[in-house]
């Protein structure tokens, strides 16, 4: 059959949406807003918790305590939560399911509280803030569609702007696979056409999803100075004074270190480095050059993109030689293409997400800001809106 491009009326295509295009058609044929838009029925509440911690990240440069808004960004998510099962099961989760929830809210606060205690209540200096959390709807040149999506932040140092991009992993990022992301391109060309600024590069601020454990304690009492240890400094001393013990007291059997001192000293280090059991900072430039390659071809991709939503029967999929682990459809995937019964599985177990229902804050069509002081002014004007919201109308910030 012969395939035809129907006129543009428009789609709104995110940074991680042209990535799952990119990726394998299939996957985003299933899970795109502007094709079938699928989403599970119930997500796991582990995937709550990289939302929760971007939540109280950008609660702290907006004036608002980021562990309470945080908590309360939780409430909210336990409530949905209860409701969206109870949509799906008729009851309410078990005991079981309670817990996991709670490990995952746990786990967002556990995370927040060890963050601001390592970097402090100033983060990101010798940075400083000037925009966090901002959604934007930005045009594509030469299309009738946009590029959505949200920036954590935009900081500024001396006379340059930098993006800053959180992310929580249970894996070490790698720098170098890190500079090769063009999602990060897409925010930086969005703050260029929307902001009227250009960033210089990146500062990425990951948050391992793992939280400090005290030492092990030996069965003679003493402390254990393994190395493995996912624990703090501050974590160790405290231990060794439960124990009775002195930073100067030497560690039973060890031929390593002559005293407690010795590791406090080891693991102090390593919590300095960049890259630790539990953090990962990189800062590292994108050239101008990079940002226009990124917007001279990203109509190019919209195109292709917007052809294969007109013309469906020429989607095929990509299997990867490492395999599709990460993919949230391998099973309607197989059905596909075994040619069996696709839509018993999709209407047991998928339900239709809504879509980018995000309210923009800065919409291309309506609004574009001419440098930092507009930034700031915009910034400043709409930083509130999701605190109060948590808070209710009239509350005070918590500051």
């Amino acid at each position: 059959m012969l395939a035809i491009h129907a006129p543009d009326e428009g789609m709104s295509i995110s940074v991680t949406e042209r990535q799952d295009f990119q990726r394998c058609q299939r996957m985003w044929q299933f899970g795109s807003p502007n094709m079938l838009a699928l989403e599970p029925k119930q997500v796991a509440p582990a995937l709550y918790v990289g939302a929760g911690v971007h939540f109280g990240l950008a609660a702290q440069p907006a004036g608002y305590d980021p562990i309470e808004m945080a908590r309360l960004w939780c409430d909210e998510q336990e409530r949905k939560y209860a409701e969206a099962y109870k949509e799906w099961t008729g009851v309410s989760p078990s005991n079981a399911e309670w817990v996991e929830f709670q490990e995952s809210r746990l786990l967002v606060i556990k995370l927040l509280t060890h963050y601001f205690e390592h970097y402090g209540p100033d983060p990101v200096k010798p940075y400083t803030f000037e925009a966090a959390e901002i959604t934007f709807k930005c045009p594509i040149p030469g299309t009738n569609g946009f590029l959505v999506g949200t920036i954590d932040g935009i900081l500024s140092r001396g006379q340059e702007l930098w993006l800053k991009e959180n992310k929580t992993y249970s894996q070490k990022p790698n720098e170098e696979d890190l500079q090769d992301d063009d999602q990060q391109l897409g925010y930086m060309w969005a703050a260029r056409q929307l902001f009227g600024v250009t960033c210089v590069g990146i500062l990425y601020d990951g948050l391992m999803k793992r939280v400090p454990q005290p030492p092990r304690v030996l069965k003679d009492g003493s402390v254990s100075v393994a190395v493995d240890q996912y624990t703090t400094p501050k974590l160790y001393r405290d231990t060794l004074a439960e124990q009775g013990l002195k930073p100067t007291d030497k560690p039973k059997g060890s031929t390593t270190f002559d005293t407690y001192q010795e590791f406090i000293d080891l693991l102090e280090q390593r919590m300095k480095q960049p890259v630790n059991n539990f953090f990962a900072r990189f800062r590292f430039r994108r050239s101008a050059a990079e940002i226009d390659s990124f917007g001279e071809q990203l109509p190019i991709l919209y195109d292709r993109m917007l052809y294969a939503k007109q013309n469906p029967e020429t989607i095929i999929p990509n299997f990867r030689w490492e395999g599709c682990w990460d993919c949230n459809y391998r099973d309607l995937c197989r059905l596909t293409q075994r040619k069996e019964d696709v839509e018993y599985t999709m209407e047991q177990y998928y339900r239709s997400s809504p879509g980018y229902t995000t309210r923009w804050a800065l919409e291309g069509d309506r609004l574009t800001l001419n440098g930092l002081d507009d930034l700031r002014t915009f910034y400043n004007n709409i930083k509130d809106e999701p605190y109060r919201a948590l808070l209710g109308e009239g509350k005070e910030q918590t500051t």
